[in-house]
């Protein structure tokens, strides 16, 4: 649940439309985002075969460490505890809000305090234990995959359109831009698509308190990604059979537009949908994060006071209290998703290159 639960979150609801833009072709879509799956799948295999390795808690931090030393794994946890983590979780919470934003009325200064109220609530709740956070991420995991299921088959039993499996090459025209090229086109459409499938790490994070990890860790990783691979892959059909491949190049809000042309109430459905999804992640962060500021500090290359676990439920008390703090800030700096993630995900993505590259 971790796994998929931390891809699965506002990009699915997000990237098509970019996506499209790109490439305004039925067919190029879907290679596109099975590409894009299958380096996924490479990243989780990977990442699985280095937790089997080093069953520790820290994930990408004990990787980098046992590879380019302490310098390497200490600039990693400062800047995931400053700009990847905890900007990433204010970016969710943002979207959170946005999305009951739309439901029911709220003030740009009553989103702004709903944020921060979401992060506190979830931080709190992790800090009683892993068990009782996995069971609520697993219910809002299963709650969001089954919303996206009810809008595959919405979208694949109600859909009039016809998909066009025509493999265009010479000829090719993006949408985005008529004088761009075909690989150009193709890989800049993955960048959102990257974004989508981006999360399934977080499982690794929690290596050390897995039971049989060297089993159960590389099995979750794999299931989890092939899992979201599914999901995506689908849900893009269904909205192909929702909406003209041009159309859905023009929304930001794909699946909202898809689901209105058949269900009246779909847009309130969504963002309902879009918000338990983002929940789900935020708790899964909240979770999983704070275990590499802990492994830091246990190593002696953080403050000693994040290794503190606490007596009773046997969490990085500290370490989950601190990454809240800073996320709050962020929110009261940022307030903005644009401003708040567009500083997080190349530097994310830049050491993850660098764990699976040893």
């Amino acid at each position: 649940m971790i796994a998929a639960g931390s891809c699965i979150g506002s990009g699915i609801f997000r990237s098509p439309s970019e996506t499209a833009s790109y490439l305004p072709y039925d067919s190029w879509l879907l290679v596109a985002w099975i590409v894009g799956g299958l380096i996924a799948l490479a990243g989780a295999l990977s990442l699985a075969e280095l937790g089997a390795m080093y069953p520790q808690a820290g994930g990408v931090y004990v990787y980098l460490r046992k590879v380019y030393g302490d310098a390497a794994a200490f600039l990693y946890g400062w800047v995931s505890m400053i700009i990847i983590i905890s900007g990433s979780l204010a970016a969710l919470a943002i979207v959170f809000s946005s999305y009951v934003g739309s439901v029911i009325s709220i003030s740009e200064e009553g989103k702004l305090l709903l944020s921060i109220a979401t992060i506190i609530v979830l931080s709190v709740l992790n800090i009683y234990g892993v068990k009782l956070g996995n069971i609520f991420s697993s219910i809002i995991t299963t709650l969001k995959i089954t919303g996206i299921i009810a809008i595959i088959v919405i979208g694949i039993s109600m859909g009039h359109e016809s998909l066009h499996f025509n493999f265009i090459y010479n000829g090719f025209v993006s949408a985005k831009d008529s004088d761009m090229g075909f690989s150009n086109a193709f890989g800049l459409a993955c960048v959102g698509i990257f974004f989508s499938y981006g999360g399934f790490q977080h499982a690794s994070f929690m290596a050390g308190e897995v039971k049989d990890v060297k089993r159960t860790l590389p099995r979750a990783m794999i299931l989890g990604t092939l899992i979201v691979i599914v999901v995506y892959i689908t849900i893009n059909i269904a909205y192909l059979k929702l909406l003209p491949i041009a159309q859905i190049a023009k929304t930001d809000r794909v699946a909202n537009a898809a689901l209105s042309t058949v269900l009246s109430s779909g847009s309130i459905f969504i963002a309902i949908l879009i918000a338990v999804s983002v929940l789900g992640t935020i708790s899964i962060y909240c979770m999983s994060a704070p275990r590499i500021y802990y492994a830091l500090a246990e190593d002696g290359l953080f403050f000693k006071q994040l290794a503190a676990i606490h007596p009773k439920y046997k969490t990085p008390t500290n370490a989950i209290i601190a990454q809240g703090i800073i996320t709050c800030i962020i929110l009261l700096i940022g307030r903005s998703f644009e401003k708040v993630i567009s500083y997080t995900i190349f530097v994310d993505y830049i050491f993850l290159a660098l764990a699976v590259l040893e």
